[in-house]
């Protein structure tokens, strides 16, 4: 009796497995073929063709480009999932990817099923190193300072660019959103506005990490220093940040003319 009940139980237990199989089978086809069209420098086509609309309101094209590219994800030759997770329509795919000189990393994937289809809404990669929970000040690199700053201005040139701050406003702390609105942020930097050329131009400009720290409130603040040139001013700009969630979001933007 003992025997045919372990027998059972292993049957039950290799059809539940074999159902997450097939029930994710679906958002391991759509990484897959992402990576594929990855491989092939094709990051719009990736880009529009296997993320949610969730994603892409956060997350502009150019963003998405220099995250994968930072990453070495156009360069993936293989994946292994070694978790498998499937709750109504969302889901998720936790392993490592193997590049194509054969190191790997690990990965999380998101989705979202839209209709028939499972769209990637969004991407986890763990940075490398030690990391500790109980220290803020160990937990970024001087690239890292860069790639996060970085990040807040190319959100914030979009919304100058395309005078509309509701994607910058969805990357900004919650804090920070309680206190303001999108049309609040838009009157608040209706200057930047006004000379848009001119800080767009500014802003595309490689800049200078000029200043670093985390105050005695836990609090992060960068300053980025922007060039002039013969033809034009400079500039600085601040951002603050604030760990929400085991993350740093943005808590403040200022731009300065030098």
């Amino acid at each position: 009796m003992l025997k045919k009940f372990f027998i059972g139980l292993f049957i039950f237990a290799a059809v539940i497995i074999g159902l997450t199989f097939f029930l994710t089978s679906g958002m391991s086809d759509v990484a897959d073929s992402m990576f594929n069209t990855l491989k092939e420098k094709k990051y719009k086509e990736a880009y529009d063709s296997y993320f949610s609309s969730d994603f892409k309101n956060k997350i502009t094209l150019e963003q998405f480009k220099e995250f994968v590219k930072s990453n070495s994800l156009d360069r993936v030759n293989s994946t292994f999932w070694n978790s498998r997770e499937y709750k109504g329509n969302g889901g998720k795919l936790d392993g490592t990817v193997t590049l194509n000189d054969g190191s790997s990393m690990p990965l999380t994937l998101s989705f979202y099923k839209n209709q028939d289809s499972w769209k990637i809404y969004s991407i986890y990669k763990p940075n490398a190193g030690i990391k500790s929970k109980s220290s803020s000040k160990a937990d970024l690199s001087e690239d890292d300072y860069m790639k996060l700053s970085l990040s807040s201005v190319g959100y914030f040139k979009e919304a100058i660019k395309n005078k509309d701050f509701t994607p910058f406003y969805n990357s900004i702390s919650n804090i920070w959103k309680k206190q303001t609105s999108i049309e609040e942020l838009k009157k608040a930097f209706a200057n930047i506005l006004k000379s848009s050329d001119v800080v767009l131009d500014i802003l595309q400009r490689e800049p200078k990490l000029k200043e670093k720290k985390i105050d005695d409130k836990s609090l992060l603040h960068i300053t980025l220093e922007y060039p002039a040139t013969a033809k034009s001013v400079g500039a600085e700009v601040k951002l603050d940040y604030l760990k929400e969630d085991g993350e740093w979001k943005l808590y403040g933007f200022e731009i300065e003319p030098k």
